[in-house]
């Protein structure tokens, strides 16, 4: 088993390449905007995680997908960050990062933002689209499917 630098639960993970990544999350005190990826080895062992750069929002339960060489993070929860100052709750948005062929990530670029902000939510692609299925705002419950167009 392989330890992430940071514990870290309701993160955002995703699968490129030879890698494994882990976006944002919470770690028991602030909700948090770093990322970490380990490298899948030829035996499917994982390498170490190590801290790879970090996104412009802070989020908890937010989805992170890939389509092609993109990544999308999607919505989440602001919650807490450091020294308790608080979030600006559910996020209706959407960033996304260029990942190149070393597995590294460009820099994260905002979209345009959901309609309806959600967090705790199911994401899909298909046909370069993006759907945003379902969720909470901390009110009630999301009932709704959004699609965003990808580039």
């Amino acid at each position: 088993m392989v330890e992430l630098k940071v514990p870290r639960w309701a993160l955002g993970a995703a699968h490129h390449g030879d890698y494994l990544y882990a976006f944002g999350g919470h770690d028991g005190e602030n909700t948090l905007r770093t990322i970490e990826r380990a490298r899948v080895q030829d035996d499917s062992s994982l390498g170490d995680w190590e801290l790879v750069g970090p996104m412009i929002d802070r989020r908890q339960g937010a989805t992170a997908i890939v389509d092609d060489d993109r990544v999308y993070i999607v919505g989440g929860y602001a919650g807490v960050g450091p020294g308790g100052t608080p979030g600006n709750d559910y996020l209706g948005a959407v960033e996304s990062a260029l990942i190149a062929k070393d597995g590294l990530l460009g820099r994260f670029e905002k979209m345009s933002p959901m309609r309806s902000p959600r967090g705790y939510h199911g994401v899909v692609t298909a046909g370069h689209r993006l759907y945003a299925i379902g969720g909470g705002n901390g009110d009630a419950f999301v009932p709704t499917v959004e699609r965003l167009n990808l580039p």
